[in-house]
């Protein structure tokens, strides 16, 4: 694979994924948390680590800003525990 089929294939898979995580029925998931969509999002995604501190997670995604998981993050865990935002 070439970068150009990585860059390709990356945009696929952010698409795909922005499909499920941001679609209505989801959102209104979330909404039943008090959880906007991207604090549903990181603790969708985040909650199976746990009880983590910021920084696992900003590891884990990889490609969000620190300061912009631990806002998140730090926001949506005082919302929902993180294990309950991943069965969710």
């Amino acid at each position: 694979m070439n970068p150009d089929d990585l860059a390709v294939a990356c945009r696929q898979i952010g698409i795909s994924g922005g499909a499920y995580f941001f679609e209505l029925e989801t959102l209104e998931i979330g909404e039943r948390f008090g959880l906007d969509g991207f604090e549903f999002y990181f603790i969708g995604r985040g909650g199976v680590l746990g009880e983590v501190e910021p920084a696992v997670v900003t590891s884990a995604f990889g490609y969000f800003s620190a300061s912009l998981v631990e806002q998140t993050w730090t926001s949506a865990c005082k919302k929902l525990p993180p294990r309950e935002g991943a069965k969710a």
